[in-house]
């Protein structure tokens, strides 16, 4: 199945429910609560998400800030506006014009793409309400508030009023000579084709995204394209294996225009038998576009992404976005041309933290708990139930986004770190309860946030023995086009193991515990230990001598550590080529080594700063694994934590739901315990 008529009849129906719902409730498909961040997100569209500093900064720790409020900052003062934007002040009858919005010389010819019609927004500081009429029809903004109208993109749009003011549009937008351009690469790429005013172009039909540093994207293998005549700028890109290409064209009017463009491979991780993985990427999650299976799959094609994990679940009530489609594929992934496609879920309650599911082959009893007014409104039971069961039905569970702050640098600190400071923050609250249970296979390092935080948290779970892979999954939705690093492509985070090639989930489960892992969004990063690949056991008597030798390599890479236990760096080499690290370790106790690689920011890393990491290699002693007391009372200090944050926050039906929470809370202290048996619980994946 690569194509949409493979679909089943569920499947094909709910796709076409997305987009009834989206004709008739732009952004939130009229399935959810109401949700400022929509809101934020619907401005993104226009402005760009760089552009919301105020707004984001207005909304503060409880994200609460209106539409009109948020517009009132947007056209605050004379800050330059977007294309298309037009801005009308009541009180003082003055009227701003952002750039114009570029129109095809056949108004909206097929190969036209905009990014929104001219945009209205009428600020009524006055005492009244006032009627906005025009070709729209009217509508009325109330006293002291901001409203706005979307008006089609076309020469001769007219004007409209706005109590005394007469608002001429028609400087709004601009004619321009048609040109054609055609474009190829030998593979499926990921395009950027931006006009001398920066305005983003696709094919007709075609959807424009934006990535986390609001470059528009499409992805295609070749395309034909309607655009302005006069200079453009082409970017080919294919995921973190390659380094993109540009070229600037000067179209000339009524002609064809042909480019063929390459991204350059720099490293080969398939050829390796490396396949790269980004285990959480949502299809359907609202938004401003409906996603076919089809259009998934050019995306991930586009990236030159081995495997990818789309999930089905819900973002605030009963609504399991792509169930449907999930459902009838548990257990059949999608082999297509350059990589595979599985099919899994994300079980999500926002007070205890999300996981996702991989390589199952049945869906669960229930998909989410913990929602206010959802059928599962309780935080009950605990996540621990339903991986269990997930886990029984062949699924690898891995908890996704587990740390979205600094992370604290003690027990006590993460009281207001990670408990009390945004009750229901998706983060994995429940993670170290259900990794001592046997029933955590990974915890996402790379996702939309700084992994940083993350890693510290995975280190202090290596520290009590826990052997959790560390993977990736970035968490977008491909169904909204402007939304920072959700709306970016999947793959820009990626996980690495060694599968020969094979990109089944399931060998590639099984590959994340038995061989190497990496976790990058750029530079490649390796550590060998006495000669062996990261990831293994290595077992000997204490007072032995390691070597340990490392290596980072990629036009992102600038810094490579070598870590133990506590995040103790070992060595450490700079600089902006290749580099390397070299030393011999003495084993005096059970502990664990892995090698980090950070960056500054580059154009084909798709996140704020280049980062990678190596799995951990173990370093037994006469048999024992590593405890390291201060990780074992980090943990125990957060189940405290956690007892009590659940006492106080969680939602339950009666007392007896929160003390059945409690008792799963409970029966993950013997692990941590001091003194408890040095092995691990059964979380190898199978």
């Amino acid at each position: 199945m690569c194509c949409d008529d493979e679909l089943s009849p569920e499947a094909g129906e709910a796709l076409a429910r997305y987009r009834a719902l989206l004709a008739a409730s732009p952004l939130d498909w009229g399935a959810e609560a109401p949700d400022v961040m929509l809101d934020v997100l619907d401005l993104a569209r226009r402005w760009g998400v760089p552009a919301l500093g105020p707004v984001l900064a207005a909304m503060g720790e409880e994200r609460r800030v209106d539409r009109a409020a948020a517009l009132r900052l947007l056209v605050a003062g004379d800050a330059a506006l977007p294309p298309g934007v037009v801005v009308v002040d009541v009180l003082t009858e003055r009227v701003r014009y952002g750039e114009p919005l570029h129109v095809l010389d056949r108004s909206s010819g097929p190969g036209t793409w905009c990014p929104g019609g001219v945009l209205v927004v009428v600020v009524n500081d006055t005492p009244h309400a006032v009627d906005v009429t025009g070709a729209a029809g009217t509508w009325t903004v109330a006293a002291g508030s901001v409203g706005r109208v979307e008006v089609e993109p076309k020469p001769g749009l007219g004007a409209l009023r706005a109590a005394a003011v007469r608002v001429d549009l028609s400087p709004a937008v601009r004619r321009v000579p048609v040109s054609v351009l055609e474009l190829s690469s030998a593979v499926p790429v990921r395009w950027t084709v931006v006009d001398a005013a920066g305005q983003p172009w696709a094919p007709a039909g075609g959807r424009v995204k934006y990535d986390v540093h609001d470059r528009p994207f499409f992805h295609a293998r070749e395309a034909t394209l309607e655009v302005p005549a006069g200079v453009v700028r082409v970017t080919a890109a294919r995921g973190m294996e390659h380094t993109s290409v540009s070229e600037r064209a000067d179209l000339p009017a009524g002609r064809t225009t042909r480019l063929h463009l390459e991204p350059q491979r720099w490293w080969d991780g398939d050829g390796g038998g490396w396949s790269g993985a980004d285990l959480h990427v949502h299809a359907n999650y609202s938004g401003d576009q409906v996603v076919s299976p089809h259009d998934a799959v050019l995306m991930q094609q586009g990236e030159g992404l081995d495997l990818m994990g789309l999930v089905a679940g819900n973002w605030h009530g009963d609504e399991i976005y792509d169930q449907a489609l999930v459902e009838s594929r548990l257990g059949r992934p999608l082999r297509h041309e350059y990589g595979t496609t599985a099919f899994g879920i994300e079980f999500r309650n926002d007070l205890l933290g999300h996981f996702h599911a991989t390589g199952g082959h049945t869906a669960p009893a229930r998909w989410a708990t913990g929602h206010e007014g959802s059928s599962h409104p309780w935080d009950w039971p605990a996540n621990a139930e339903t991986a269990a069961e997930l886990r029984a039905g062949g699924a690898a569970i891995g908890y996704c986004h587990p740390v979205v702050r600094p992370f604290p640098p003690d027990a006590e600190s993460a009281r207001d770190h990670l408990f009390d400071w945004v009750i229901r923050s998706v983060e994995a609250r429940e993670l170290v309860v259900d990794a001592a249970l046997g029933l955590v296979d990974s915890i996402d390092l790379l996702f939309s946030a700084d992994p940083s935080g993350p890693a510290e948290l995975w280190y202090r779970l290596l520290g009590c023995g826990l052997r959790l892979a560390p993977t990736a999954g970035t968490d977008v939705f491909l169904s909204f086009s402007r939304a920072a690093a959700f709306s970016g492509p999947p793959g820009s985070g990626r996980v690495y193991a060694w599968t020969g090639g094979d990109h089944d989930p399931v060998a590639f489960s099984r590959a994340l515990r038995s061989g190497p892992v990496v976790v990058t969004n750029g530079p490649w990063v390796r550590l060998r230990v006495d000669g062996q690949a990261e990831g293994g056991r290595l077992d000997g008597p204490a007072g032995r001598r390691v070597h340990l030798s490392a290596a980072a390599y990629g036009p992102h890479a600038r810094r490579l550590d070598v870590v133990t236990a506590g995040g103790r760096v070992l060595g450490s080499a700079e600089g902006d080529g290749p580099l390397a690290v070299s030393l011999d370790l003495e084993v005096q106790e059970a502990t664990w080594v892995a090698a980090r690689c950070t960056g500054e920011a580059h154009p084909d890393v798709l996140a704020d700063h280049a980062w990678s990491h190596t799995g951990a290699t173990w370093l037994d002693v006469d048999g024992a694994g590593v405890r390291r007391e201060p990780d074992l009372a980090f943990c125990r200090r957060w189940l405290d934590l956690l007892a009590s944050f659940v006492r106080k926050h969680g939602r339950f039906h009666d007392e007896r739901q929160q003390a059945d929470l409690l008792r799963t809370i409970d029966a993950a202290r013997p692990f941590y315990a001091a003194g408890a048996p040095t092995s691990a619980p059964g979380t190898g994946l199978r």
